[in-house]
């Protein structure tokens, strides 16, 4: 449903998060498997607020979870403080720099046992908030004039589109805390121990910016994957792919590489003294780094 201006503001509202401004893409390297998605960077704060950890929320005895649900790694807090807060984020000597924290937006149930809806709500007339979201937000307004694309609880807007989302620019993003969760699902660590700084004192500017992608796995954005039957996989299913699929096809550098470029290793850097420093250097001292075998594992 594509809807050119924003919902009577006169109509009953629910809490929104503000907008979020970036890029919109689609995944589609198969004919008729599409999935889409919106990058964005966020503040410290925002982050730290809006973005939650695959099992996190009010304790609840009544919650009831099923073996498909379970995607996610159990958050290890060592980890967290130990090698990511003070190993990193607080190390003086280290450069800081993450990659992107990828958040599928997952829709609530409303049974009590709170589980991940498997597929968004088409949006009605109310459903949908109104444009600017900020009377006073002149660049916010632009927006009520683009192409938007809702799902109930989830408002995007696209700047410029052609056939088939080819040629998209910028856009919009917002959603409803109380209908839609956006959950890390590659990256909780990162996002703890973020969150975890944050709490923190600090003299550094605030200027501080998270790269996040979210995953947009509602038809109206463009998603097409189809289970046997022909119908869209559900949201918890989109998650434990993605999930899966990061972590499967990522790899970390090997042993060799880490003590050639690992400046913050006792080890790596006892082990490069050792060697020297380019290949045809004459050394009454160190190995010659011709005789190393490097470029493999």
């Amino acid at each position: 449903m594509r809807i050119m201006l924003g919902g009577d503001p006169t109509k009953k509202m629910r809490k929104w998060y503000p907008p979020l401004y970036g890029q919109y893409g689609v995944y589609e390297f198969q004919e008729g498997k599409s999935l889409p998605y919106f990058s964005c960077t966020m503040t410290v704060e925002r982050f730290s607020e809006e973005i939650k950890i695959a099992d996190e929320g009010t304790p609840n005895f009544n919650r009831s979870w099923n073996l498909e649900e379970i995607f996610q790694r159990e958050l290890d807090t060592q980890r967290v403080e130990h090698d990511i807060l003070n190993g990193y984020l607080l190390e003086k000597n280290s450069m800081v720099f993450f990659n992107a924290i990828t958040v599928v937006l997952t829709p609530k149930q409303r049974d009590p046992s709170q589980k991940i809806g498997e597929g968004f709500e088409e949006a009605e007339e109310d459903d949908i908030p109104s444009i600017p979201h900020d009377g006073d937000d002149n660049y916010d307004a632009g927006w009520s004039k683009i192409v938007q694309m809702n799902m109930k609880g989830i408002q995007l807007n696209l700047m410029s589109m052609t056939e088939g989302y080819e040629h998209v620019d910028s856009a919009r993003l917002r959603w409803s805390p109380q209908l839609i969760d956006g959950v890390a699902v590659d990256g909780q660590h990162r996002l703890a121990a973020i969150r975890a700084w944050g709490k923190g004192s600090h003299t550094v500017s605030s200027s501080n910016r998270i790269p996040v992608i979210f995953i947009l796995a509602g038809e109206n954005f463009g998603y097409t994957y189809k289970d046997e039957n022909k119908q869209p996989l559900g949201i918890s299913h989109t998650s434990r792919r993605v999930f899966t699929n990061l972590n499967k096809h990522a790899r970390n550098v090997d042993k060799i590489r880490g003590l050639i470029l690992d400046d913050t290793d006792l080890k790596a850097r006892v082990v490069r003294s050792l060697i020297t420093s380019q290949t045809q250097e004459d050394s009454n001292t160190k190995i010659p780094l011709t005789l190393m075998h490097w470029q493999t594992e």
